[in-house]
């Protein structure tokens, strides 16, 4: 191999042309390394695209989530202020209804004393 280097070296024309062989190549070595650079970058920036795209629908879910509880949290109260005041409208019906039980048994009591006396 040393021989044919020598030969070719020796010879000004193969050694120039040897030199644009090798210059051709390395430059094509860098294109292809710049390509690949770029390609891997831009792999890298999509990748922290959709990372924060990701992150931003799970902030917005959270978000949502959290909206989503205290509104029901809201309804859950509204919902118990109501029970409570039916609660309450049952008992006081209740109570009425216990009032006006006693009455009519008083009545009825008065009127079986009066016709024991009566009797």
């Amino acid at each position: 191999m040393s021989i044919l280097n020598n030969l070719l070296n020796s010879d000004p024309e193969a050694a120039e042309k040897r030199k644009e062989i090798n210059e051709k190549k390395l430059a094509e070595k860098k294109e292809r390394r710049a390509k690949k650079l770029a390609e891997t970058k831009a792999r890298r920036e999509k990748i922290k695209a959709e990372k924060a795209e990701r992150l931003a629908k799970r902030k917005g879910a959270r978000k949502q989530k959290v909206k989503d509880i205290n509104e029901n949290r809201e309804e859950d109260i509204d919902i118990k202020e109501e029970l409570e005041e039916a609660k309450e409208e049952t008992q006081k019906e209740s109570e009425e209804i216990q009032e006006d039980n006693k009455e009519v048994e008083e009545v009825k009591y008065i009127k079986t004393r009066s016709r024991k006396r009566n009797n």
